[in-house]
This record gives structure tokens, sequence and C-alpha cells, in this order.
């Protein structure tokens, strides 16, 4: 059985004029509609710190090495910053202060900190990425009676994997002497 080719057009003229049929958009309050959050908090802290630990320096006592005592006030400035979704990242510059030394045991000779030199100390975490510690301090002391300048640089940077698989990274150079 053959349909009319009028049914059939009519039908097909029906289907589109009611699919093309519009209606009256609703409206949606501004403040319903939901938008990326872009936005980070940050926060600068002081912080005064006492140093206070022992060392094993391998180029002190005249290459003989001696352990060795850090002790003096630090100050830093930590910088943190919280962004979407849920990472951290967290920067810190420190600096010795007057009062900073550092003390042979064997020998008694002490170290005072060159001016300026500083220590930097930097993690993220959070949200789907690793975590990553990361430090590195050079301090670079002088005996004011012998001249000698001893140096202490190392960096350590420790990456904590979303899996759980962990990745160190150590660069420590020992102590230096010059002078």
């Amino acid at each position: 059985m053959m349909i009319p080719r009028f049914f059939s057009a009519a039908l097909v003229l029906t289907l589109v004029v009611v699919g093309c049929e519009q209606s009256e958009p609703t409206a949606v309050p501004i403040d319903e509609i939901a938008s990326p959050n872009l936005s980070a908090n940050s926060e600068w802290q002081d912080v005064n710190l006492l140093i206070d630990f022992t060392w094993w320096a391998e180029c002190a006592n005249a290459g003989a090495g001696e352990i060795v005592h850090f002790y003096g006030p630090v100050e830093g400035r930590v910088h943190t910053v919280n962004t979407p979704p849920g990472r951290t990242k967290v920067n810190a510059m420190f600096i010795t202060l007057p009062g900073y030394s550092i003390t042979g045991l064997t020998t008694g000779d002490v170290y005072y900190p060159t001016p300026g030199v500083r220590a930097h100390w930097s993690e993220a975490f959070g949200g789907a990425g690793s975590t990553v510690y990361s430090y590195y301090e050079r301090i670079v002391v002088t005996n004011e009676e012998t001249g000698l300048t001893l140096e202490f640089p190392y960096w350590v940077k420790i990456t904590l994997n979303p899996d759980g698989v962990e990745t160190v990274f150590r660069a420590v150079e020992g102590c230096k002497a010059r002078g």
C-alpha cells in the first residue's frame, strides 16, 4: 500500500514545525551560574628562628675535620600560595643575623657568616600533582683571626609522586675551605 505524497509531505512538514518550535528562554540568576574558581590566596609571614645544631665539617681543623656547632638567630620571609583545586606552594628565604656563628668543638675556632648569604626552601603539595620539597643552602663563614673561609653548599630535592613513588636528589658538596 502506498501512502499518498500529499500525506507524506504533510507529515514531514508537521514534524519540522513541531521540532523547530521555539520556547521562551528560562532566565537563570547570575549567582547560580557555575564558574571556574581561578583565584588564589597568598600570605606572607616573617619568621625568626634560633639555629642550634652540630655537624661534621671535614674541611675544618686544617683539613683534619671536626664537629662544628651552628648557633644563632636567622630571619626569614615565608610566602604561601593556595590555588584551586587544593594545591599549595610555600617558598621561604632565610638570612643569618648578628650573633650567628659556627664554632669548632675541637679547635675552638669561631667563624662568622658572610653578609648577604641566604638559604632557600620551597615546597609544593596537594591537588593532583606531585609533592615536591626542595631546599638549598650555601653557608659561607670566615674566621676573623686566621682568615680561613668555610663554605657549606648543599641542595636536596624530594619528589613524592601521586603513585607513591619517591625520588630523592641530593647535591651535597660538603665543606670547602679557602684562605
